[in-house]
């Protein structure tokens, strides 16, 4: 399954809406609108939504069927996403970083 992926089409319980591409995206660089930026985000948050729904579904069945403590569930990324106007949306730059200080 390739969720939250684009297009962002997914409320987080699986019903669709209109499909769209990403909002403005151009050869992955967002328009210099954030407001436009912010929408697509919300979609995208919309989608991951969705993912936790399906992975609870998941495990609720296999609690159900006896099989959850012998199994193994894997969730991988194949790659990050950033959310701010006129960047890059896919490397990372000191101005999409977020860097978590403990």
């Amino acid at each position: 399954m390739l969720l939250p992926h684009a297009p962002y089409e997914f409320l987080s319980t699986g019903l669709t809406y209109t499909k769209s591409s990403d909002i403005g995206l151009a050869k992955d660089v967002w328009p210099n609108d954030q407001n436009l930026v912010d929408l697509a985000y919300h979609r995208y948050m919309k989608q991951v939504g969705f993912v936790d729904t399906l992975l609870g579904e998941l495990i609720a069945h296999l609690q159900a069927t006896g099989t959850y403590d012998s199994s193994l569930i894997v969730v991988t990324a194949d790659h990050g996403r950033a959310f701010r106007a006129n960047e890059h949306s896919r490397k990372l730059t000191e101005n999409n970083a977020y860097v978590l200080h403990v």
